[in-house]
């Protein structure tokens, strides 16, 4: 797993949750659970990821801070599989008005957040 890969979902993520602000979208709800909270939650996801190290380094970290590290990158794998998932198919599930913005902030952030996890491993992040 690169760490510029997870710090590109925390991103799409952080884009996400403003998006309904940048295009002035009514704050109801359905943008709550479709984009914000789940934005926030990619964004706090790929920003621990990134911030992972799953090397050996210089030899200062034990194989049970090593083995914590790849825990964490598989369960952020498996969660954000999931909030991606979320994301780009909330829109037609809670019923939002489908224009460009929503593909703009939902459905296209979403999908990519998506496939950036699905393509790093879904059984879990590869240490590389």
């Amino acid at each position: 797993m690169k760490r510029r890969v997870a710090a590109a979902a925390a991103a799409l993520g952080l884009w996400a949750a403003v998006a309904p602000l940048v295009f002035s979208w009514d704050m109801d709800p359905a943008v709550y659970g479709s984009n914000v909270l789940p934005g926030v939650l990619v964004a706090l996801l790929g920003g621990l990821g990134a911030t992972l190290r799953l090397d050996e380094g210089d030899g200062d970290r034990s194989a049970d801070d090593l083995e914590i590290a790849v825990e964490l990158m598989e369960r952020s794998c498996s969660y954000l599989v999931l909030l991606g998932a979320w994301i780009m198919l909330s829109p037609f599930l809670l019923g939002l008005l489908l224009v460009g913005s929503t593909y703009l902030g939902t459905v296209i952030p979403g999908a990519a957040v998506l496939a950036l996890a699905l393509a790093n491993g879904y059984l879990g992040w590869r240490a590389e």
